[in-house]
């Protein structure tokens, strides 16, 4: 950032200036492209909902294609240019936007524009995506099922304009954060992948393997109890933890809401089991949901406490 930082001092002494979309480029509307118009091969085409469910900042290739004819009587984006969904379900995906990197022209549907200009393709597409543009945008949406944002009021969005190597040093370091997220997710998915081969491959049993009932594999097996609600000489200055189902979530267990005091442990079933019992819950809304107590503690009737032999 200290980087950046230097190259506007050197190339804009006097701050960034801000202009509006419509001083450093142009807007053409899309045309007649419908999906009942795609090819297996052909010119190359986006359609408006392509931008916000198939690409991202920009774009080399097209997810699909149209007879050359028909793409000869529509518009088309010239490489560099920005292409816009102007229509969506949602406001989020409305302006969406990718840079057209292609080596030549691309047909834009209906229902999206193009963004002729004179700046870094990327830069546009990243600061489309910004707070600053959103919270613009978002005084423009109309429509009430169908959110759209016209060309007109695009034309007013303002936008920081740094001399071109600034713009060009904001995307490199843009890019860098991209592709490290890409990889991340793709990492996180093979160890999601991972994790399930591995978790198949322990707990689905094989020929040899020896099957014990949840009894069998426990020193001990037992429920508690909810100590009268009557007696507050059960729970006042209570100091021992008292499991109730719904706190049984896929959870360890390091603290209770409820403290019941010694005498209603003594005067109730509620008696206090160890820690690393494996606690289900039998019956409510949390019914067969497991937790593990790391604190030796008691619970409620509602509960079976698996005391596993070690």
């Amino acid at each position: 950032m200290s980087h950046i930082g230097d190259l506007i001092r050197q190339h804009c002494p006097d701050g960034v200036p801000y202009k509006t979309l419509d001083e450093v480029g142009s807007f053409t509307r899309g045309s007649g492209l419908q999906k009942k118009d795609f090819t297996e091969t052909g010119f190359p085409c986006i359609h408006y909902g392509q931008i916000y469910t198939h690409y991202g900042i920009s774009a080399t290739q097209t997810k699909s294609f149209i007879d050359p004819a028909q793409a000869a009587r529509l518009h088309r984006a010239q490489p560099g240019d920005l292409i816009i969904a102007t229509t969506s379900e949602n406001d989020e995906d409305v302006c969406k936007a990718v840079a057209w990197l292609g080596d030549g022209e691309v047909a834009v549907s209906n229902d999206a524009c193009f963004y002729h200009h004179e700046l870094d393709a990327k830069y546009v597409s990243y600061w489309i995506q910004s707070t600053d543009f959103q919270r613009q945008k978002d005084q423009w949406i109309t429509g009430t099922k169908v959110r759209r944002v016209s060309v007109r009021n695009l034309e007013r969005a303002l936008i920081p304009v740094p001399p071109l190597p600034v713009q060009e040093e904001i995307v490199k370091i843009l890019d860098t954060f991209t592709d490290l997220e890409s990889e991340l997710e793709s990492e996180l998915e093979s160890r999601r992948l991972q994790y399930k081969l591995y978790q198949e491959k322990l707990l689905t049993p094989s020929s040899d393997t020896h099957w014990s009932t949840l009894g069998e594999i426990s020193t001990r097996v037992s429920s508690g109890a909810t100590p009268l609600r009557s007696r507050p000489d059960y729970y006042e200055d209570g100091t021992i933890p008292w499991l109730r189902t719904q706190e049984v979530d896929f959870n360890e267990i390091t603290d209770t809401a409820i403290k019941i005091t010694p005498r209603a442990t003594r005067e109730s079933s509620a008696k206090l089991i160890p820690e690393h019992c494996v606690i289900v819950a039998m019956y409510g809304a949390t019914a067969a949901k497991v937790a593990t107590n790391l604190i030796p503690l008691t619970t409620n009737q509602a509960c079976c406490n698996l005391q596993i032999d070690p």
